[in-house]
């Protein structure tokens, strides 16, 4: 078994850095104002030198550092940013488990064939993930999960620890003990015992770690004996429907393409029908014959299912795809290739070759509530009912109900009848 782990240092202000550059060369501190009563939720590395702490209060954090700047936290946003990291990541592997914001494993074995050597796989994997959100990360590749998130904790941004498989072990024992995922008294205990290292601590009589420190102390123990049997568990990918076009002809402008995928969508569409469901989100992406891959995406503003509103959706991905120059594009699409549109040229120098459209986002229909007195406007339908029944049944046999009294506690009194006359 092999496993990368791909950490992300302060993904947060990355992703807030990322989206407004002004900030990149200053101290940031995330959680809300200085005198906002909150802890500190992410900081740069400019914050921690002036002894900003996770956790700490927003008012301890101004003090230390006052020159920072305080941005209020987005979870959704960041998550979502992770989300388009993960989403490189399972280009490489399948099975890609986002522990926590930040933190990635992949399961890698069996990758030689078609990304080389260990090594090699780490740089692909570190270069892409740079490429997607523009910061290098740091990177370990083991034979567990443990070793490899130490691995990398201790490498450089762009820079893999590769620890080969059995050497897991070897390469924890001169790291200190504090490397092991147990508590402070335990750590302060182990310190009082003369252990200060992974590679002592390991060398320890099994039975004798477990008398002392019962069941956290035997998993520490495996750990620091570089054993980890637990599995990297891939995270649950929402439904998605994919209908691909391969093109045999060169195609050369946003008709062609909207005209390509017209049946596909048909059975896109049919597929949403058959289950009841509406689309939010549109996902596009496109092949070229130089070898260049391009993907971009854009959300509905209302979940839907027709073909129209899909069309259109797709319509805006192109048209944006074209002006990939402009504020319009978002800045993790950075991968396109070089659109101009000339004439009736929508591509220059190069076509596609095929193209991938995926419908994300499935759900049900948002409850909506009717308005009766429209349809009686537009059909006159619910009119001529009432008529009717109150021929049969005389004309105050349907009555509406009228507020007489607002002010009243009591429902009875509240409200009136009137004849629907």
């Amino acid at each position: 078994m092999k496993i990368a782990c791909v950490y992300l240092e302060h993904f947060a202000v990355a992703v807030e850095r990322w989206e407004d550059s002004s900030i990149a060369d200053r101290p940031v501190i995330i959680g809300g104002l200085p005198h906002e009563r909150r802890p500190v939720y992410d900081f740069s590395p400019l914050a921690a030198e002036w002894g900003v702490k996770p956790g700490m209060p927003l008012r301890q954090a101004h003090e230390l550092c006052p020159l920072a700047v305080f941005l209020p936290p987005d979870e959704v946003r960041y998550r979502k940013a992770f989300s388009d990291v993960v989403d490189v990541l399972e280009v490489f592997s399948p099975y890609v488990e986002d522990e926590s914001l930040g933190l990635a494993y992949l399961e890698v074995s069996g990758m030689e064939g078609l990304h080389g050597n260990d090594r090699t796989l780490a740089h692909k994997i570190a270069r892409a993930v740079e490429a997607c959100f523009g910061v290098a990360p740091r990177l370990g590749l083991a034979g567990s999960k443990f070793a490899a998130r130490i691995g990398a904790l201790c490498s450089s941004p762009g820079e893999p620890v590769v620890i080969a498989p059995g050497s897991e072990r070897e390469f924890l024992a001169p790291l200190p003990v504090s490397i092991l995922p147990c508590s402070e008294r335990m750590k302060l205990r182990l310190h009082r015992f003369g252990v200060d290292t992974a590679g002592h601590f390991a060398s320890l009589p099994a039975n004798e770690v477990i008398f002392q420190f019962e069941e956290e102390g035997r998993v520490a123990h495996r750990l620091a004996r570089g054993v980890d049997d637990r599995l990297v568990v891939p995270r649950q990918v929402p439904p998605t429907i994919v209908q691909r076009v391969e093109y045999d002809y060169r195609v050369e402008s946003v008709e062609q393409i909207l005209w390509s995928v017209d049946r596909p969508l048909k059975r896109a569409i049919g597929e949403l029908e058959k289950s009841y469901r509406l689309c939010q989100e549109i996902r596009l992406h496109l092949t070229f014959d130089n070898g260049e891959a391009w993907y971009d995406k854009t959300s509905l503003r209302e979940p839907a299912a027709r073909q129209r509103d899909i069309v259109d959706a797709i319509r805006r991905i192109i048209g944006r795809s074209a002006r990939h120059q402009t504020d319009s594009v978002s800045k993790t699409e950075s991968v396109s290739p070089p659109f101009i549109c000339k004439g009736e040229s929508f591509w220059e120098g190069s076509a596609p070759t095929s193209l991938t459209l995926i419908l994300a986002g499935l759900g049900g229909e948002k409850g909506r509530q009717l308005n009766l007195f429209t349809d009686i406007k537009r059909g006159q339908s619910l009119h001529r009912s009432i008529g009717e029944l109150q021929r049969k049944l005389g004309q105050d046999c349907i009555k509406y109900p009228v507020i007489v009294d607002p002010l009243a506690r009591l429902p009875e009194r509240r409200f009136a009848y009137r004849s629907a006359t």
